[in-house]
């Protein structure tokens, strides 16, 4: 497990959305999420949202998977903080994850290697693999697995108020619904809804949920604390995929859509 035993004034428990669509166009931007003011899950184009000083703060990136649409926004924020840090930010992620970001971002190809640079023994990002879990203050954080098209992850995030799951990209199957029910009882569950109903045979081929999977899942796992954030909406399908959710789940004021700005109390 790793700590930051001195990391409690910057790691206050709001979660706030940075980005959430499941693309850019008209304006949307996709997955990022900061976590108190030093952590970062994903960095999707929503990380444009945040001024120099607020990309400087940031010491932990934590990435659920590959895809551009979560770690494009990486390139810029190395490239906004480069000599301007004293430590390396961190980069924690899969194995699959960290070697994609190797040879196909930062390859001296498409962006600068930002591992090396400004200079040997003293870089702007620093890559670590995945660990079982890992403190921050009075704020436990741990992977959790997803079921996507790449290796995937998704994030429990624990505080004293209560448990909170961050999917990530994935799709629902039966063994991730009893995952899931393993958790206990959540009191936020931020989770992908990328496609309406009659676009399910694509969100299953592509790891993704539909409104049919986020009902089998919500129907067993929901309790009167849980309170339900829907991301990953595909631009131009958001009228659909909310009007197919509707009629399959009958939660009320405890169902959100996410919006840029959006700020969760763990």
């Amino acid at each position: 497990m790793m700590h930051d035993d001195d990391a409690q004034p910057g790691y206050p428990s709001v979660l706030t959305v940075l980005g959430c669509d499941g693309g850019v166009a008209g304006g949307k931007s996709t997955s990022s999420f900061l976590l108190g003011e030093r952590i970062l899950i994903d960095a999707g184009t929503g990380l444009s949202r945040l001024g120099s000083d607020k990309l400087l703060a940031v010491d932990h990136v934590f990435l659920t998977h590959s895809h551009l649409d979560h770690i494009c926004a990486l390139a810029f924020m190395a490239d906004a903080v480069f000599g301007l840090r004293e430590q390396p930010f961190a980069i924690h992620a899969l194995p699959a994850t960290l070697a994609a970001l190797k040879a196909h971002l930062f390859n001296d190809v498409l962006w600068p290697d930002f591992s090396r640079l400004p200079r040997q023994g003293s870089p702007t990002l620093r890559y670590h693999e995945l660990n079982p879990a890992y403190e921050f203050g009075t704020l436990h954080l741990r992977p959790f697995q997803a079921v996507h098209s790449v290796p995937a992850v998704g994030y429990v995030i624990d505080s004293p108020a209560g448990r909170t799951l961050l999917s990530g990209d994935t799709t629902i199957t039966d063994d991730y619904i009893t995952a899931v029910a393993a958790l206990g009882p959540l009191r936020w569950l931020v989770m992908e809804c990328a496609f309406p109903a009659a676009m399910s045979g694509i969100a299953c081929l592509s790891g993704h949920v539909s409104p049919d999977g986020l009902a089998q899942l919500v129907q067993a796992i929901d309790h009167p604390g849980l309170q339900v954030v829907l991301t990953h909406l595909k631009p131009g399908c958001e009228r659909e995929i909310m009007a197919d959710v509707d009629g399959r789940l009958a939660l009320g004021p405890r169902l959100h859509y996410a919006q840029p700005g959006m700020q969760l109390a763990l």
